[in-house]
């Protein structure tokens, strides 16, 4: 399914909770964002819109996380395309997905499959780390794209 880009944007701000307040500076990381290649889709040229996939979306949320746990904007359209090329993010019934990062400025992560993984990693993990649950992401961004669809545009 293809999405317009206010569908999009309506999407992620109710999947992240995004205070009306807060609207203008969270357009603007987006269009920071898009600057730096997430999601990765060609100019749109003069009178003609993009179409975003599920995928783009999600690439676009878990950027946005990225950076709400300190990553760099740089650094977080990195990971965040590297992590959604790697890693199985449908919400489908399957074990969670967790994205554990330690908190240097490295875009190192570990993908870590299923509660018992994940659980198993804390035994050994560093002191300080974020963890991203990648499914729940998912999840709440699949509500919110379906609401968007069902709304008039």
């Amino acid at each position: 399914m293809k999405f317009r880009y206010g569908q999009v944007e309506a999407a992620l701000i109710a999947a992240l909770g995004i205070a009306p307040e807060n609207l203008g500076a969270f357009r603007g990381r987006l269009q920071h964002l898009r600057k730096l290649g997430v999601p990765d889709l060609p100019g749109p040229g003069s009178g003609q819109s993009l179409e975003y996939s599920r995928q783009d979306a999600l690439e676009m949320m878990l950027a946005v996380e990225l950076e709400n746990i300190g990553k760099a904007p740089r650094a977080a359209a990195m990971v965040a395309s590297s992590i959604l090329r790697t890693s199985d993010h449908s919400s489908a019934g399957r074990e969670n997905v967790f994205i554990a990062f330690d908190r240097s400025f490295s875009a190192a992560y570990t993908v870590l499959t299923g509660r018992k993984v994940f659980l198993r990693w804390l035994k050994s993990a560093p002191r300080a780390f974020a963890v991203i649950d990648l499914t729940a992401c998912a999840k709440a961004l699949d509500a919110a794209l379906a609401n968007q669809v069902g709304s008039p545009r």
